[in-house]
């Protein structure tokens, strides 16, 4: 083993419990500050008083009460001295004077990035979300069956404790409710929780309760349990999966181990273990080991599964405030604005890094510093018998593991030579696939490198590979803008500046917009002092300065409408607007400026600019959108005005067709009513009431009387067509009357029927006077009369043949008899057409006839037609019929 590798290993800090390496790093740069976070001595001496009730950690941030207790205030680890952001306590109403906070959390969603700050109060909850914007709002705590009771405290997913009932209710931040998840029965199979240690929170919100020598599990659906009796604990803490569980005595000094069955809920207990103190606070690193904080020493010791322990010793500069479990191990905050992590160190860390390791990544970083020493001809034998396809992995891997940027660098730099090595071995065989494997595993280990290190430049705080791979790139970099001081005008961190570069570096171009929409938005709204002009001419210089290729980042500028809008910032709005290179996005907000902007010669210019996006957009959908738009928020004369400026440069049939089927009543045709009228559009305008009429169950009668009130109103502006239209409907009302006369008079009800089916009736009920009257009333012509008496005469069950025989013999009907014909060839009524060939005034040529006898089947009759006249080929064909028949 080099001196090297043992000068590496005296500064990691190394401890062996059992099989298993941990470590104490700091996560924050040193820095030497005379200037601590507040801090109340006597929390530490008060047992009853839970380490996070007046400060809360999230990464580097902490939240905390200010001393005279009317706000809540947000630092930073890197920023003691400055207040980053600040929630105020006392500017509600609130219904009782006594009104305290008891808890302080901080909680984030993954999916939306946004992070949330809780202050919990005895009879509120205040929660602040941050996300593109600040929003803040305030729940009341409500126990139905007892209006004095108030929250005792809060826990892991915000899982609340109501002080008299002792029951239990969890906050949902997306529902922004308050919800009971469960009700303590205390007159039967109840609890008693004594104080704020007796109980805890696993993340499938189920909740251990240590009470009277028993291990009770309340679940949300399953109830109350016991899961142990006749023993008794005093706190505990579940690891970070929740596979086990950690309970200390207080008075006999003893924890214990439990291994959890989550599909029985029941515990397994696995060891005891006998402490030589009482610890302040327990909690697991990650899932390994127990944290134990002896605070006389201001030491943390590490117990394992089988009762062994190791000790990480603090100076009293770093006191030890509050341990925290987390994906990696488990984080140390103390008084001097430190925070540590210990951890487990992975096997690709040891195996490199273990003082006489044999490990291939071990020899292989030996061999590199043998190389770099000039000793090449001792190096190349050894490294023709190792495997440099995985110990390359296994270098590139540590580096993510490690925090110095010098330890990160030489890792890189023996991963880099490794792959040297391999490139002529591979070459040789011709795979050059696993050097490409190679090259991308590199590439992507010193993207995260920069971002970790980035990162850690501009909070003076480490983010974990573990962690941010449990992020992701994309939402770590989205939670890190929405960080509180982001939202602050005096902030001095470049925090929106470095995630824009890395966004750059990872060529994450959707990235690139999600930060500067953002970074514009509040640009907006914190830079008041500047006029409308001055920002945009910022912007644009921006833009200057960033030099974006637009085929690769269309910018949405008009995503920044409604900022603007907010900031009555009109001017702006509409440079930003027409600086969009996508024309399909100045829509709608050009319509919702249209709707803000009151002067009407701004008015007309907005809607001449509408008119021409969209014409030149030419999205019927969008168009459809924009009509809708205008029609919910401008009175109908208005937006008729607008349809007919510009009837010409817009398509308007599949806005009126929709139009027609949406609007509610006769009397609330609104718009297309008006439009029509306007535009001449009568036979739209009469299909719209009639549709209207018939949907509301309006009279046939009155619909076409409204027909013609119109038509007497407007008759000078209509045109020919709208004219003849016109007499469609004069007899269509005579109708009407005339079937309402014969209901009073015959009882014949023939109301509503059309002018055919009214003659059908009135031939079925025979009375000749009626229907003479009714043809000459209507000009019924002698070919409609004839052919409806025949049709009244056929019937898919029979045929009235005499009868038709008789109005068919008359000399006038004879051009029609066809008619006739046909439609008893298509009732199959082959004997009865027949007889219409034999009438003698049928002229039908010889031929037809012929045919005719054939497609009802009478071939002697055709044989006979034939032979009269003389046909040779005829009388073969008709012949050789007869002949298959018999």
């Amino acid at each position: 083993m080099s001196q090297n590798h043992k000068h590496f290993q005296s500064l990691l800090n190394w401890e062996r419990l059992d099989d298993v390496y941990y470590r104490s790093r700091p996560l924050m740069s040193n820095q030497k500050t005379s200037i601590p976070f507040t801090f109340d001595d006597s929390l530490l001496s008060n047992s009853d008083v839970s380490y996070d009730i007046t400060k809360s950690y999230f990464f580097d941030l902490i939240a905390e009460i200010s001393p005279n207790k009317k706000s809540l205030t947000v630092k930073s680890l890197g920023q003691p001295s400055t207040v980053l952001y600040t929630v105020s306590l006392v500017n509600h109403e609130w219904d009782h004077e006594d009104n305290e906070v008891v808890a302080v959390r901080w909680d984030h969603d993954l999916d939306t990035a946004t992070i949330y700050l809780i202050a919990v109060m005895k009879y509120n909850i205040i929660v602040t979300e941050f996300n593109d914007s600040v929003n803040e709002y305030v729940l009341d705590f409500i126990n139905d069956n007892d209006s004095t009771d108030e929250v005792w405290t809060m826990k892991e997913n915000n899982i609340i404790l109501s002080k008299n009932q002792q029951s239990f209710y969890q906050l949902d931040l997306k529902k922004r409710t308050v919800n009971i998840i469960y009700e303590n029965n205390t007159s039967k199979d109840g609890y008693a929780i004594l104080d704020n240690d007796s109980w805890i929170v696993n993340k499938d919100n189920n909740v251990i309760i240590l009470s009277e020598n028993k291990i009770l599990l309340l679940n949300s659906v399953k109830g109350l349990k016991i899961l142990k009796t006749n023993i008794h604990f005093d706190k505990g803490c579940f690891s970070y999966s929740n596979s086990f569980l950690s309970l200390f005595n207080n008075k006999q000094q003893i924890m214990t181990i439990f291994a959890i069955n989550h599909n029985s809920t029941n515990l397994r207990q696995l060891v005891d273990i006998k402490l030589s103190f009482n610890p302040k606070l327990i909690r697991w690193v990650s899932n390994d080991c127990i944290a134990t904080l002896n605070e006389q020493e201001n030491e943390v010791v590490l117990f394992g599964p089988t009762g062994s322990n190791i000790t990480f010793w603090y100076n009293d500069e770093n006191k030890i405030i509050n341990m925290v479990t987390c994906l990696d191990g488990v984080k140390l905050y103390t008084r001097s604005q430190q925070c540590f992590l210990i951890s487990k160190i992975e096997n690709v860390t040891k195996n490199l890094f273990q003082v006489g390791s044999t490990h291939e990544s071990s020899i292989l970083s030996d061999c590199f510093e043998m190389y770099q020493e000039g000793q090449i001809s001792k190096v190349l034998p050894v490294l023709e018998n190792l495997n440099l396809t995985e110990v390359v992995l296994d270098v590139i891997e540590a580096s993510l593991e490690e925090f110095d940027p010098l330890v990160q660098k030489r890792l890189l730099s023996c991963a880099t030579w490794g792959k040297s090595s391999m490139l002529i071995g591979a070459l040789k065989d011709s795979n050059t696939d696993i050097i490409k494997k190679m090259n991308s595993e590199f590439e992507q280990a010193c993207q995260k490198l920069r971002i970790f290190n980035n990162i850690k430049d501009c909070l003076n705080y480490r983010i974990t590979y573990k962690e941010f791979k449990n992020f992701g790139i994309k939402r770590f970099i989205k939670m890190l803008i929405n960080r509180p001081e982001c939202h602050t005008k005096n902030n001095k961190r470049p925090i929106l500046n470095e995630c824009l570069k890395l966004a750059f570096y990872l060529k994450d171009y959707n990235l690139v917009v999600d930060i500067l929409l953002i970074f514009l938005a509040r640009k907006i709204k914190l830079n008041d002092e500047k006029s409308d002009d001055e920002l945009f001419k910022d912007i644009e210089q921006l833009f200057e300065t960033l030099n974006m290729d637009p085929n690769k980042v269309a910018f949405p500028f008009s995503a920044l409408f409604s900022t603007c809008i907010e900031e009555k910032r009109i001017d702006l709005a509409k440079n930003l607007i027409f600086k969009d290179p996508v024309l399909k996005r100045h829509i709608v907000p050009l319509l919702e400026l249209n709707k803000i902007v009151t002067n009407d010669e701004e008015n007309l210019y907005l809607n001449e600019v509408l008119v021409n996006t969209l014409n030149k957009v030419g999205d019927s959908f969008l168009l459809l959108y924009a009509l809708y738009e205008y029609k919910k928020d401008f009175r109908s004369s208005r937006l008729a005005k607008f349809l007919m400026m510009n009837d010409k440069n817009l398509d308007l049939n599949l806005f009126f067709r929709i139009l027609e089927k949406t609007e509610l009543s006769p009397e609330q045709f609104g718009l297309s009513y008006e439009y029509y009228i306007q535009m001449d559009e009568v036979i739209n305008l009469l299909n719209l009431i009639k549709e209207k009429d018939a949907t509301n169950q309006v009279s046939k009668n009155n619909t076409l009387t409204q027909f013609d009130v119109i038509y007497r109103k407007n008759t000078n502006n209509y045109s020919n067509q709208s004219l003849k239209c016109h007499s469609i409907i004069k007899r269509d009302l005579k109708l009407s009357t005339f079937q309402q006369e014969i209901y009073d008079e015959f009882k014949i009800d023939v109301n509503g029927k059309t002018l055919n089916d009214t003659l059908s009736l009135l031939i079925l009920y025979g009375n000749k006077n009626l229907i003479n009257k009714f043809v000459n009333m209507f000009n019924i012509s002698g070919k409609q009369l004839y052919l409806y008496e025949c049709l009244s005469c056929i019937a898919t069950s029979h045929v009235d043949i005499e009868r038709i025989l008789v109005l068919s013999s008359q000399r006038k009907n004879s051009k029609y008899l066809k008619l006739t014909y046909k439609k008893l060839i298509e009732l199959k009524y082959f004997n009865e057409a027949s007889k219409m060939i034999n009438l003698p005034n049928n002229e039908w040529p010889f031929e037809e006839k012929f045919n005719s006898y054939i497609e009802c089947k009478r071939y002697e009759q055709a044989l006979e037609l034939a032979e009269y006249h003389k046909d040779d080929e005829a009388i073969e064909y008709v012949t050789q019929l007869l002949e298959n028949s018999v």
